[in-house]
């Protein structure tokens, strides 16, 4: 990418916010502290997920490994590339990540890109969200009881975990696309995470295209193409609803 411009690295941070992390760890055998920034996404073996080759195009370090248990990994550990990395997307990230970044870069000892709570000039947030949304997001064709069988609706949703309260991502992510619903919190079997689980939801095409207009022009190949295939099912009396 030979022209990265802030609504790539916004996108880059709606990925991370949904996928990414930012840890620290003890080396082997030297037990040396080190820190580490990692993106997952799922994918088939042979086939690395499109979102993070354009994660690191975007970052312009890092290494992709996998699949371990049908997740692929964006990942780098040394100190230059993590500050970097954090300092390029510091002002998109949510307060979430920013705190995690925050911890890590305590423990190691270096210094933060920038305050934790400052949210100012956040002038990229389509791009964000589709950032998030191609990282955690679905869309689909659904059918519903009581109407005749060849009717689809149209849903979308992100599914996001939280200790606390409804996660910053799904209200943020709601406020960009200026529709839809954050649900929770629900308890739900998971062998990921035990966490209470909350969802941002948009149901019905009105809806739904709302939200897509908004981030089409940054989501990616693998939404855009699942978003064109879930279109092809819906309700097929209604108006072009796509534009």
């Amino acid at each position: 990418m030979d022209a990265r411009t802030e609504h790539d690295v916004a996108w880059a941070a709606g990925i991370f916010d949904g996928e990414g992390s930012t840890s620290t760890y003890l080396t082997k055998p030297n037990k040396i502290p080190r820190r580490q920034m990692a993106v997952s996404q799922g994918g088939v073996p042979a086939h690395t997920p499109s979102v993070l080759l354009r994660f690191r195009e975007i970052v312009r370090v890092g290494s992709i490994t996998g699949p371990y248990d049908g997740l692929y990994y964006w990942k780098i550990t040394t100190n230059d590339d993590v500050d970097a990395v954090g300092a390029m997307l510091w002002r998109h990230l949510s307060r979430e990540k920013r705190q995690q970044f925050a911890a890590a870069a305590t423990r190691m000892q270096r210094p933060l890109p920038g305050p934790l709570d400052d949210s100012g000039g956040r002038d990229f947030e389509a791009a964000w969200a589709a950032g998030l949304f191609d990282g955690e997001g679905t869309f689909g064709a659904y059918a519903k009881p009581h109407r005749r069988p060849s009717w689809r609706g149209a849903r979308m949703s992100i599914p996001q975990a939280s200790a606390t309260n409804a996660p910053e991502p799904l209200l943020r992510f709601r406020s960009a696309v200026g529709v839809g619903t954050v649900t929770g919190p629900r308890i739900v079997p998971s062998p990921w995470s035990r966490l209470p689980q909350y969802c941002w939801q948009a149901n019905g095409r009105h809806v739904c295209t709302a939200a897509i207009k908004v981030m089409w022009p940054w989501l990616g190949p693998v939404k855009r193409a699942e978003i064109r295939a879930a279109i092809e099912h819906l309700d097929p009396d209604a108006d072009d609803w796509m534009a």
